[in-house]
């Protein structure tokens, strides 16, 4: 985005004041602790409350036992969702220092490319930009540690809303949550390889505090 229409030399040094010194300092262990730990326990705390309300709701029905679940996955959904905004802003972005933010919005989209495609691996790395590269790969985890904390309580959600509304037969309305299931893994994917990637490359271009996760 270039707002002042100033020439490629200015606005790679505005860049390079903008990102060199950032650094990585655990995100990836973060997020990693994040699925193995406050999740897992979570999930099945509060999926077990939400199956009693299921129970109040709908009574003890063997003819509704999946709505019930449905209402436990609700609950764990909603708990998720929540739990990864607290646990994100806590635990994960802090990590990267110093805050600064948006970095990179002084390049122009095919500078932006170029820098991303040297950190995926996709182009030889220039030595010389190595610094910038390195600042950029951890704003990079910095931007998607959020969405990679956020997407278990969305696939909850909406496997959720699919059981509570299984009784009233196949709708419009399931069939959008089952092209909606498949569409965010697939994002998940995408998204996890990426911050992988930018993890990847800080390992292998510097002394890194950080796995490769």
């Amino acid at each position: 985005m270039n707002w002042d229409n100033d020439d490629p030399a200015v606005r790679w040094a505005k860049t390079e004041r903008a990102v060199i010194g950032v650094t990585d300092e655990g995100t990836g262990q973060a997020v990693w602790k994040f699925y193995r730990i406050y999740l897992p326990v979570g999930v099945a705390v509060l999926l077990a409350a939400g199956f009693v309300v299921g129970l109040w709701i709908y009574g003890n029905d063997p003819d509704e036992r999946v709505a019930q679940v449905g209402v436990g996955l609700f609950f764990a959904a909603l708990g998720a969702l929540v739990g990864s905004m607290v646990y994100s802003a806590k635990r994960v972005t802090p990590l990267v220092r110093p805050k600064h933010a948006g970095g990179l919005i002084w390049l122009e989209k095919p500078e932006r490319k170029a820098l991303m495609d040297q950190i995926e691996g996709k182009k030889q790395t220039i030595p010389g930009q190595v610094p910038v590269l390195r600042g950029a790969a951890a704003l990079v985890r910095k931007g998607l540690a959020p969405t990679l904390l956020m997407f278990p309580g969305f696939m909850l959600l909406y496997v959720s809303q699919l059981l509570t509304t299984f009784s009233d037969g196949w709708t419009w309305f399931q069939w959008l949550w089952c092209a909606l299931i498949p569409f965010m893994a697939a994002l998940f994917v995408v998204t996890l390889r990426q911050f992988r990637r930018a993890g990847d490359f800080l390992a292998r271009t510097g002394t890194a505090q950080e796995d490769s996760f």
